[in-house]
């Protein structure tokens, strides 16, 4: 049986904040069975790109921002999702 695994991020567009950065957060898909989590980080939402899934520009803070939605997404090895996703 062949697993599907994926790692999506999105902004919480309904939640602007006082600084008008809208928090970015993410969804684990294993099999079709998902899971929804907040990375903690927050971006503008005019310098989201939807379809990346990435922070657009090349502010540092950008820079960033993207480097560590990276990280996040090596951080998951697959063991750990489905375990994640049985509880």
């Amino acid at each position: 049986m062949k697993s599907t695994f994926k790692i999506l991020f999105y902004l919480k567009r309904g939640a602007i904040r006082a600084n008008g950065c809208a928090l970015i957060m993410g969804r684990i898909t294993v099999d079709g069975v998902g899971t929804q989590f907040s990375t903690k980080l927050e971006v503008k939402p005019e310098e989201w790109d939807t379809k990346a899934n990435r922070a657009t520009g090349r502010s540092n803070a950008n820079k960033q921002v993207n480097s560590l939605l990276e990280e996040i997404k090596r951080a998951f090895p697959l063991p750990q999702i489905y375990f994640l996703l049985s509880l």
